[in-house]
Parts: C-alpha cells; structure tokens; sequence
C-alpha cells in the first residue's frame, strides 16, 4: 500500500511539473505519445494494488480500445495538454456483471476515473484522484 501511494505521488508530481523523472524539464507530453497499442503492467486504487491481467489498451488518437479477460471495452477520450477525458465506456460481451473483481471488474470502473496522464521510464501512466494505471508499449 505504501508503495502505491509513492507511485501515486510521484506520478502526481511530475505531472504537475510537466515531466517524467526520466525526462528533462523542458518535456511535455502530449495525446500523439500515448497513440498504439499498451499492456497493463500494474492498477493501483484507493492506495491498493489490485491484481489484474490480460488487460490491453490501444489509443488511436480519440478513441480508447482494448480487451480484458471479460471482453472488449471501447470510449471516447478527449485530450487537453496532458489531461484527459474518458466518455462512457462500453463493455462489449459478458459485461460487469458477469467480470470477476480480480480481472477486468477492477480496471473498467477505475479507467473512468482517470483524469490525467504522464510516462515515467517508458510506461504510460494513467492518473486519477483515486487511481494509478501503468501500461507498457505492445510490441508490433
């Protein structure tokens, strides 16, 4: 839990500075840095790490795509500067009701919570009030 919340403030710090810890001051990102294909490396909410696999996510440029162990999602997303907003996500397949909390039922309620973003050591790192989201590139 400590660790999370290290992670959380961290993440929060460099993006109110506009940076990653693995970038120069001067570095902005921006909505072309998050476009491809991602891997979910780590969720953490409510200062907890909650244990989540096979979750992808491809951003094409305002829309958000991916698969989960209980089906594919889909949303729009609108970009400012670094912050962002996710429209309704759709769950196509079995839904929430039939997600078990360990897989796909943690990171699609959290994945609307998410406001903001940042990289830290290549990783996209999705921030919310309550939640941290980290993602590897996919490789081609």
């Amino acid at each position: 839990m400590r660790n999370a919340k290290a992670s959380i403030a961290l993440a929060l710090l460099s993006l109110t500075i506009g940076c990653s810890p693995d970038s120069s001051p001067e570095q902005l990102w921006t909505a072309a840095d998050m476009l491809g294909g991602w891997q979910l490396i780590s969720l953490a909410a409510e200062g907890e790490d909650l244990a989540v696999s096979e979750v992808s996510m491809t951003y094409d440029g305002w829309h958000m795509s991916g698969w989960t162990p209980c089906g594919r999602y889909d949303a729009e997303v609108q970009v400012t500067g670094q912050h962002l907003r996710i429209g309704e996500i759709v769950q196509q397949g079995g839904g929430l009701s039939s997600c078990p909390s360990g897989n796909g039922g943690y990171y699609l309620p959290v994945l609307g919570e998410v406001t903001a973003f940042t990289f830290d050591s290549g990783a996209l790192v999705l921030i919310g009030p309550t939640v941290l989201i980290r993602f590897k590139r996919m490789k081609d």
